[in-house]
Order: structure tokens, then sequence, then C-alpha cells
């Protein structure tokens, strides 16, 4: 009888385990600043610049806007007023998100940054994001 108390706690163990080592596992695919570096270079941020820049040119200030934190603790409301309206989607428009790479082939790959909020919805991170899948 004791063996059949120690598989569900092992299963339930190995999952937790694999849970806790996969950090924001429903973010989808994410791109870290040194390779955003690399692929697009930085410049630094520059609000009116990134509002009406095109879609590629903001590409550039997408490491200065993550080190800075030039978004970070500001709500929706004031990152609008700072960026425009938002162009990206991540799960709802809830999260703000804007549309810093597009890949001029249609089957190409198209990058967001996202502000993922707090409880206040404030942002507390912003990330680089792949904008799945269909253009």
């Amino acid at each position: 009888m004791k063996k059949y108390i120690y598989i569900p706690l092992l299963v339930m163990t190995l999952c937790g385990i694999a849970f806790a080592s996969v950090k924001h596992f429903w973010r989808g695919e994410t791109m870290s600043l040194k390779q955003a570096e690399k692929r697009w270079g930085s410049e630094s941020f520059d609000a009116q610049k990134f509002k009406s820049s095109a879609t590629n040119d903001r590409s550039k200030m997408v490491v200065s806007i993550i080190k800075t934190k030039a978004l970070v603790g500001k709500n929706r409301l004031e990152i609008r007023e700072m960026l425009g309206s938002q162009d990206g989607y991540y799960f709802t428009d809830m999260y703000p998100a804007y549309i810093v790479f597009e890949d001029p082939k249609s089957n190409g790959e198209t990058w967001q940054i996202v502000g993922l909020l707090d409880k206040d919805y404030k942002v507390k991170e912003v990330i680089i994001h792949k904008n799945c899948c269909d253009k």
C-alpha cells in the first residue's frame, strides 16, 4: 500500500521541479538583451522618436528602453501618452505591446516589446517577445 502513495508524490515532485525550472513558461519565445543588441544595435531611447518611427527603426531603441527601465513603474495610460497607441498584442489588450521589428518577408518574424504588469497594473518588467505567427 505504501508504494501507491509514493508514486503520486514522486510524479508531483517531478512536475513541480519541471515547472520551477522554467521561468515564465507561458511567455512564448523571447529574446535576450544581448541578442537584441547584436541583432539591432543600440540607440538611446527617445519617446517622441519611438512614437513617430517606422516599426523597424524602433528596434534600435529596445536595449535602451529595457536597460534604463524607461517604462517600469508606469501605468498603461502613461505608456500610451509616451509611445502612442499600442500596435502589438500579448494575450489581452491589457498588456502594453509595441511592434519593434517586422521582417518584410511574408513568413518573416515579428518582434514586440511587452510591458508585464504588477498587481497595481503598472509595468514591472519589459520583455522582447516574438509576436506569433500569422501576419
